[in-house]
């Protein structure tokens, strides 16, 4: 898992020779460069205040991953301790296209037209990835267009596949209770019972539907709202309005079972494996869309593959 940095080259522009930036997270900025030639993403995170054993923690868990819905971990480049700033460690991914927000959601983006079919399939592998995080006993906490990557459309794939990244709010599901206790992730998504009670699988499953929601009307939730009072809202039975879902034609059975995502009480949500193959089955319905050249052929990975299936529709990263 540790890699060497003379292994990794960061990538650098043709004005002032500084590093290609890809964006960034809560956990600190990501950088494009290449891993033995191939290309990658560099998250690189400052240890100032504490926090470094945790991180290692979880980098170790994510690399000994095995599900082709969450981003890959290739290793971390460990930094030294510089004084009173702390270490700077770099974690070294696969490199993606963007993030849900931004190759989906946003005016203008590469897949903002995208079909009912395409959406219902992007949302399918978030829930199989989340499935897998489950069932290994990881709560990802923190479940949101931001934490979703997309990767590249080539001719080779001509449909993105999603997967999982930010990490920075999981917790163990048989952590101690105190630690899963109370508010964590982004208010606009997060479970309402948070507020008052401890973080579970449950949590991920109200978060899936909230984003759900958004990308299947590509509407923002509660856009009314301010946003620091969305667990409030939320508390006293607020959610988007399922209406919008049947008005943009989306399947009666997946309309169900994304109110059924937020349900007020966690013991009422449904498994993400339930979840995702209600998702997959009505993408299989419905299709991917048509893309450039009028193939409206599917991605050819057999979609309905087990959550920890190594399988990749997308073939090579986003460059």
């Amino acid at each position: 898992m540790i890699l060497a940095i003379a292994e990794v080259t960061w990538e650098r522009d043709n004005v002032g020779g500084s590093k290609v930036v890809l964006g960034g997270s809560e956990s600190g900025s990501v950088c494009a460069g290449t891993l033995r030639g191939q290309p990658v993403a560099i998250q690189s995170v400052e240890f100032r205040w504490g926090g470094e054993e945790e991180w290692m923690a979880m980098t170790r868990m994510r690399y000994n991953m095995s599900c082709s819905r969450v981003v890959a971990v290739h290793g971390v480049i460990v930094g030294r301790a510089d004084g009173d700033t702390g270490a700077t460690h770099h974690l070294v991914m696969e490199r993606m296209a963007g993030s849900l927000a931004q190759q989906m959601l946003w005016p203008g983006s590469p897949h903002a037209g995208a079909a009912l079919g395409l959406r219902l399939q992007l949302l399918a592998d978030v829930a199989s990835g989340l499935a897998y995080l489950h069932a290994g006993g990881l709560i990802h906490a923190n479940v949101k267009p931001e934490s979703v990557l997309l990767t590249a459309v080539t001719r080779q794939s001509p449909y993105p596949v999603a997967k999982l990244t930010n990490f920075g709010s999981s917790v163990a599901r048989d952590a101690d209770a105190d630690v899963r206790t109370g508010a964590r992730g982004t208010p606009m998504y997060m479970d309402p019972c948070l507020l008052d009670g401890v973080a579970t699988p449950a949590s991920d499953v109200y978060s899936f539907g909230v984003m759900a929601w958004q990308v299947l009307t590509g509407s923002m939730p509660y856009e009314a709202e301010i946003m620091s009072a969305m667990p409030a809202t939320a508390t006293g039975g607020g959610r988007p309005p399922v209406a919008a879902l049947v008005e943009r034609g989306v399947p009666s059975d997946v309309v169900a079972v994304v109110e059924a995502c937020w349900a007020r009480t966690q013991g009422d949500r449904p498994a993400m494996a339930e979840v995702a193959r209600v998702l997959e089955a009505a993408a299989e319905v419905e299709g991917l869309g048509v893309v450039d050249g009028g193939d409206s052929d599917g991605r050819d990975d057999g979609a309905g593959a087990a959550p920890a299936a190594d399988d990749e529709r997308a073939g090579e990263p986003g460059v």
